[in-house]
């Protein structure tokens, strides 16, 4: 789970932890198809960045933050809205 959580911050610096994560799990048990899923996902991902290089960086950690600030700002109007914080 931890491998997945790595990838999911959409943050490239994650992925050689993501990699090591899932590896351990596949070590553990070899017939656990989502470390083998995540491994996979994680070393295209690892691939993708290395071709791509510091313009892929970039657009992620761009969509990561905007993600992050939509959802804080997406909690905080529905929380203002119930709340009647608008007043």
């Amino acid at each position: 789970m931890e491998g997945w959580l790595r990838i999911e911050t959409l943050d490239v610096r994650e992925l050689p932890r993501a990699i090591a994560d899932f590896e351990r799990a596949v070590a553990i048990d070899r017939r656990y198809a989502l470390a083998w899923t995540g491994l996979a996902t994680a070393e295209f991902a690892s691939l993708r960045v290395d071709e791509v290089g510091e313009r892929a960086v970039a657009a992620i950690s761009s969509i990561a933050r905007s993600r992050t600030a939509g959802r804080r700002r997406s909690w905080t109007t529905r929380w203002r809205k119930r709340t009647g914080a608008w007043r």
